[in-house]
């Protein structure tokens, strides 16, 4: 299995993502977490005198509890829960997964967790190669390149992906 039951055998950690009403409180194992984000690793270091010892958050206090859950199912599952049908989407749903996929990127980036990351661009890789029922491709818009564009900096494989996709 790709995560050792070691990961499992320890304290758990809360992490506060959103704003006010739309705030959650995710519960994630210590061990998991600071494994595979830098973030988090410092985060959680005994030097960082947190409120509550055990509640972070995450330097975009703006971010999605949506895109954070599917971040831990990465973290968990060791895959990007990105739609296996993504095939037989129509169109807008189909561009409401690149979102997805995007944003999670970006969320990996903020994070440092540079095994998160390559598991998001091989998903994005599978989604922008799969064909759909009407034999078409549904690729990443400008407005998802511009997400990451914005939200990331410097040479990355993501960048990376969108320019060798579209040249």
């Amino acid at each position: 299995s790709l995560i050792s039951r070691s990961l499992f055998d320890n304290e758990v950690v809360k992490v506060q993502v959103g704003q006010e009403d739309a705030s959650k409180i995710f519960t994630v194992h210590k061990t998991l977490l600071t494994s595979q984000s830098k973030y988090f690793k410092n985060v959680f270091k005994e030097e960082w005198k947190l409120e509550d010892h055990r509640t972070a958050g995450l330097p975009d206090p703006d971010e999605d509890p949506e895109i954070f859950e599917l971040y831990l199912q990465v973290l968990y599952t060791g895959k990007v829960p990105v739609r296996e049908h993504i095939k037989a989407l129509c169109r807008s749903a189909a561009t409401a997964e690149w979102t997805k996929i995007v944003r999670l990127y970006v969320l990996c980036e903020m994070v440092f967790d540079v095994t998160a990351k390559n598991a998001v661009v091989s998903a994005a890789f599978d989604a922008a190669t799969t064909l759909r029922e009407h034999g078409k491709r549904v690729l990443p818009s400008s407005s998802h390149i511009r997400i990451v564009y914005k939200n990331t900096a410097g040479r990355n494989i993501m960048r990376k992906f969108l320019v060798d996709f579209y040249v």
